[in-house]
């Protein structure tokens, strides 16, 4: 059974936490694991501009 992990961007605005729409559909009890991989300020300069960081996630299924 092959592994594959899917890395994604979740946006995070004060308490508000919200996924890109192409990922609103998947559900984290689809995966086996969920393992956070980095937690920075976004390179981007609108996003620092509008102070929102971002995790990546890997999701294992």
């Amino acid at each position: 059974m092959k592994q594959e992990s899917i890395s994604f961007l979740l946006f995070v605005d004060g308490n508000e936490a919200y996924l890109p729409v192409w990922l609103q559909s998947i559900k984290e009890q689809d995966y086996l694991q969920t393992e956070t991989i980095v937690v920075t300020k976004s390179p981007l300069a609108h996003l620092e501009a509008l102070q929102k960081q971002y995790f990546i996630y890997s999701f294992i299924n």
